[in-house]
C-alpha cells in the first residue's frame, strides 16, 4: 500500500493448484478478528478451508472487512461494499480482486501519497476494467473513506491501490 500502482512479485513456492497464491495472501491477512467473503458466492471448500485455517468468519458483502473478487463483478461489488465512517475511517473493507496475469491496462492514472514526484503513475498490473476504476474513484472520493484495493495474479504479482490514491480516467 506504501508504493500504489507499482507491482510486485512475491517470492512463494511453485506450484500447479488453484487458488495456492490467493490462499497464502489470505491466510496472511485473515485472522479471528476480521471477516471476509467471496464474490461470486461459490467454492464452499475454499471458503471452509480459510475459516478453519485463520479463524476468520464468513461475512455478507456490506459488513465483510476483506472482500476477495474473482469474475470481474467489481462494481456492483464496490457499492456494496463497506467504506467507514467519519470516527472510524479504518473500518472499511480491502478488496482483493484476482485477474490474470496477460491483461491489458485501462487507460488509467494514479495519483497521491506514496507516488514520487506528484506525477501520476499508471498502475503496473492490468486486469480491472474502467467499470471497476470509476467505481473505486466514486467510492473514494471522500477520502478518508473508501477501499482499499489488492490486485493478485495467480502467478503471485501483486499490485495495491489505497483508498488515499486519486485515479483519474483517460485524461479527466
Amino acid at each position: 500500500m506504501a508504493h500504489p500502482g507499482r507491482g510486485y512479485i512475491l517470492a512463494l513456492p511453485a506450484t500447479e493448484e488453484p487458488n495456492t497464491v490467493l490462499a497464502m495472501i489470505l491466510q496472511t491477512l485473515l485472522d479471528h478478528e476480521v471477516s471476509f467473503c467471496l464474490e461470486p458466492k461459490g467454492d464452499a471448500g475454499f471458503s471452509t478451508m480459510l475459516t478453519e485455517t485463520t479463524g476468520s468468519r464468513l461475512s455478507s458483502t456490506d459488513r465483510a472487512d476483506y472482500i476477495v473478487i474473482t469474475d470481474g463483478a467489481g462494481p456492483d461489488v464496490i457499492r456494496k461494499a463497506k467504506k467507514g465512517t467519519l470516527a472510524f475511517p479504518d473500518s472499511n473493507a480491502t478488496l482483493i480482486f484476482c485477474v490474470d496475469d496477460d491483461l491489458e491496462r485501462p487507460n488509467v492514472k494514479l495519483s497521491g501519497p506514496g507516488i514520487p514526484d506528484a506525477s501520476p503513475c499508471q498502475p503496473t498490473l492490468g486486469g480491472l476494467t474502467d467499470g471497476v476504476y470509476r467505481a473505486l474513484r466514486a467510492a473514494n472520493a471522500a477520502f478518508p473513506l473508501g477501499l482499499d484495493c489488492m490486485v493478485v495474479t495467480p502467478t503471485g504479482r501483486v499490485m495495491c491501490i489505497p483508498r488515499s490514491s486519486t485515479i483519474e480516467m483517460g485524461g479527466n
